[in-house]
């Protein structure tokens, strides 16, 4: 039981740490380059104050946390456990979904995850290199 309080005060922390400190995508930020969640937490706040036409503009896929933060919180109490290949399955499935809506969303020419290389730490760095 105190291995469980454990994990989820680990988790909490982390949660916590990454709202606070990496509020912007950490891909965008080194490498200019959005990530497939790029949207999603700016989906999730807008979802919050019932403005869904600009949570699905944000990121389309934001309704599928729900079910999966519903799953981690009944698995770390026990309650629900899937067999691991479900389990991977189900990752793979996500995964591989997020993807095809990054690759559709960068064909269409959406804003949120256009590249913005000069704007990366990369690009500052290999700038400092040239001088």
């Amino acid at each position: 039981m105190r291995r469980l309080w454990k994990r989820r005060l680990l988790w909490g922390a982390v949660t916590v740490a990454c709202l606070v400190l990496i509020y912007h995508c950490p891909f965008r930020y080194l490498l200019g380059v959005a990530c497939p969640g790029c949207g999603m937490t700016r989906a999730l706040l807008a979802a919050v104050f019932s403005d869904f036409e600009t949570a699905f503009a944000f990121h389309p896929l934001f309704p599928l946390l729900i079910p999966a933060a519903l799953y981690l919180g009944l698995r770390e109490s026990g309650r629900l456990r899937l067999t691991p290949r479900a389990e991977n399955t189900y990752i793979l499935l996500f995964a591989g979904l997020f993807i095809l809506v990054y690759v559709l969303r960068l064909c269409a020419g959406d804003p949120i995850v256009q590249p913005d290389f000069s704007a990366s730490w990369l690009a500052r760095v290999l700038h400092l290199l040239q001088r």
